[in-house]
């Protein structure tokens, strides 16, 4: 009866569990199929964050690469020189003593030509940093002379400074720009102040390389002080190293007296324009004449 009874559970159960097992290969199948038909949520997720990162990571190598690139080019970029080739025609209009009414009518010439120059200044009269300033703001270049313009500052190296001191506060009050360029009253080659101090000269010229100035002496003079006192002889004068000099640093003048000078200015512009040369300013590394010192 037992194994009657126990033949007949089997035979009972034999179906269910075949039944069971059954649905349960087709659920696992059905499983499998998904997973490989349809990939989970989560995975797909984790691919568009690995994409996003790779993309995310390319673009700041590529802003990298850029970055450097314009770090390097800008490193090997020719820096502007003022060194200039022999074939180089250049003109540096260089003016002492001023300001004075003079000077704004020089200004104006030179802003109707497009030509630029360069002022070396002095203390001509109280409230003079108006005109100070408009050089400097018409594009000039502002350089140091003299305060007083008085050779006793050649007494000694102190006196020399001193004055030096104030003109160069006096440009930087009326410009806010500090001037590291100067010509000496009288030039480096100036005699007179043996008169004041034997060789002050020789350590003068010494004494200002070494504060970081440079000095500009002249090749070619318009002797608009001396002999040249007409508008056709100063422009002659002016004029004179065409065809003889492709480097030109000319001294002229825009103190009150000079009114001629002024007038001059359009023709010898042009007279220079005409033979090729261009106009510039000084500054402390460019082209520079030195005089051979007699003190």
């Amino acid at each position: 009866m037992q194994k009657k009874g126990k033949k007949n559970l089997r035979s009972l159960l034999s179906p269910q569990i075949a039944t069971v097992i059954a649905a349960l290969i087709i659920i696992v199948a059905a499983v499998a199929v998904k997973g490989i038909l349809y990939p989970s949520d989560k995975k797909e997720d984790g691919d568009k964050t690995a994409v996003s990162q790779d993309v995310t990571e390319k673009t700041k190598k590529h802003k990298h690469t850029k970055e450097t690139e314009t770090e390097t080019e800008r490193e090997i970029e020719p820096e502007p020189t003022t060194e200039l080739s022999d074939d180089d025609k250049v003109v540096y209009l260089t003016f002492d003593d001023g300001p004075s009414s003079n000077t704004t009518r020089i200004l104006d010439a030179l802003d109707a030509s497009g030509a630029k120059a360069t002022f070396f200044v002095v203390h001509s009269y109280d409230g003079c940093e108006k005109q100070i300033k408009d050089i400097y703001d018409r594009g000039n270049k502002v350089g140091l002379h003299t305060y007083s313009h008085l050779y006793k500052i050649y007494q000694s190296e102190e006196a020399y400074f001193d004055d030096l001191k104030k003109i160069s506060d006096l440009v930087y009050s009326a410009t806010g720009y500090r001037s590291d360029i100067l010509r000496f009253p009288g030039g480096s080659s100036n005699t007179v102040s043996k008169k004041y101090n034997i060789g002050i000269m020789t350590r003068l010229t010494k004494a200002v390389t070494e504060k970081g100035y440079a000095y500009f002496d002249w090749d070619w003079d318009s002797r608009d002080v001396a002999n040249a006192k007409d508008v056709a002889s100063i422009t002659r004068y002016a004029t004179r190293a065409i065809g003889n000099d492709n480097h030109v640093i000319l001294l002229m003048h825009d103190a009150p007296l000079q009114k001629n000078t002024a007038t001059a200015i359009p023709d010898i512009i042009k007279a220079y324009r005409d033979a090729g040369y261009r106009f510039d300013v000084l500054s402390k590394n460019s082209y520079t004449v030195h005089h051979t010192i007699g003190n």
